[in-house]
């Protein structure tokens, strides 16, 4: 889970023990851009160039 967030570039999550009970916040607000594997950039770059097909 930290690390899907980490590579959406957003907060690591918050986990917290709250008597028997366990909870997971998941930031919305990106702290740094998302990890793009090269795949994922060709289809930006296709994109931006406007070659997408």
């Amino acid at each position: 889970m930290t690390a899907a967030c980490r590579e959406a570039g957003l907060a690591d999550p918050r986990l917290e023990e709250i008597a028997t009970r366990f909870r997971v916040t998941i930031f919305t607000s990106r702290v740094n851009r998302p990890t793009l594997d090269d795949t994922d950039q060709a289809i930006v770059d296709g994109l931006s160039d406007g070659r997408a097909s």
